[in-house]
């Protein structure tokens, strides 16, 4: 796949995978073996492969599954690709942790599908995920996107202790810049909210995992490290209640 078919890094992303990398080096180093719900376009697992981690990514949307299989055709790394529903998955044996960017929100049963998936990881094994924050903050980009709900940071506390995950580091990242784009986001998805509205959520979820804009500069500006600059800010605030989305890792307790 050349550069210019391979999917862009919005700001967003960016700023999470990066954290997300940090929190893992951090609590996981490789070798460990990782289960990825919802991966999306593939990158944060392809690159997870890139860092001596094992595992499996899978997805529910066909609309990803041969863009992410043909980029695993082009890596020489030990990581697998299925599609299928979150809630019929079964990892044997478990997972070391589980990766869930951006997919809590989308389901309408969220405590169930964190049971099952505590079921996947090995006792004291770990959760990475990230939600978007604060309803205050609904807008055009959770109606296209298919969104149920955004988080509070106590129902998210609640809802992971409920099924007996302790958190370990949980941010509001990306401050103040990531709410300076959630602005432009929803400004971009104003008119796709409008022609998704008599879609099911399920629909609109499907084609949440894909980059629907494509915004001059924005492709080659998410690989530079000016990104380094903006995110070595935001740290700071990351343990205030501020951002627009939540970072968390927490382990499960047995």
């Amino acid at each position: 796949m050349s550069n210019a078919q391979r999917p862009i890094r919005y700001p967003r992303y960016v700023f999470r995978k990066t954290l997300a990398l940090e929190l893992l080096e951090k609590y996981l180093p490789p070798p460990a073996r990782f289960l990825e719900i919802g991966c999306g376009t593939g990158d944060f697992g392809i690159t997870l492969g890139h860092r001596g981690y094992t595992g499996l990514m899978t997805d529910f949307s066909s609309s990803v599954q041969q863009m992410v299989q043909q980029r695993l055709s082009e890596e020489r790394i030990n990581v697998t690709f299925q599609l299928a529903d979150a809630f019929q998955l079964k990892m044997d044996p478990p997972a070391d942790f589980a990766v869930m960017f951006e997919v809590l929100e989308h389901v309408k049963d969220d405590e169930a599908l964190l049971a099952h998936i505590r079921q996947m990881i090995q006792p004291a094994g770990y959760l990475l995920m990230s939600v978007p924050a604060h309803q205050r903050q609904w807008g055009y980009s959770d109606e296209a996107s298919g969104h149920y709900r955004r988080y509070e940071r106590d129902n998210l506390r609640r809802i992971l202790q409920n099924n007996n995950f302790h958190i370990v580091e949980l941010w509001s990242y990306g401050f103040p810049w990531l709410n300076i784009a959630k602005i432009f986001r929803d400004w971009l998805f104003r008119q796709r909210a409008k022609q998704m509205s008599d879609k099911s959520l399920e629909v609109r979820s499907e084609h949440s995992g894909l980059p629907h804009f494509r915004i001059p500069g924005v492709g080659l500006t998410s690989q530079l490290s000016l990104w380094k600059v903006f995110i070595w800010l935001s740290q700071p605030f990351n343990r205030f209640d501020w951002s627009e989305g939540y970072l968390c890792l927490a382990q499960r307790e047995y």
